[in-house]
């Protein structure tokens, strides 16, 4: 005759179950938290970059504009 089990085993093995998923969503929202701040490292890094290539063409224009009116100034100093 065949022995009936009292659910304790299958009771630890849903317990065991519920544990396992507990540690996998706690993993995956440590690794979606590092995710997300590597991309706003990246994204910071990326507005640095536009806002320095951003500066370095505004200062070439500058630049271009006073090289511009030194030659008008001596044009006008040799007339």
């Amino acid at each position: 005759m065949a022995r009936r089990g009292s659910g304790l085993r299958t009771a630890i093995k849903v317990v065991k179950a519920i544990d396992r998923a507990n540690k996998q969503a706690t993993r995956e929202a440590q690794r979606e938290l590092k995710r997300q701040v590597r991309q706003q490292q990246s994204a910071a890094k990326q507005a640095f970059k536009n806002a320095l290539s951003n500066a370095n063409e505004e200062y070439q224009d500058r630049c271009e504009e006073r090289a511009a009116l030194r030659k008008q100034f001596i044009q006008e100093v040799l007339r």
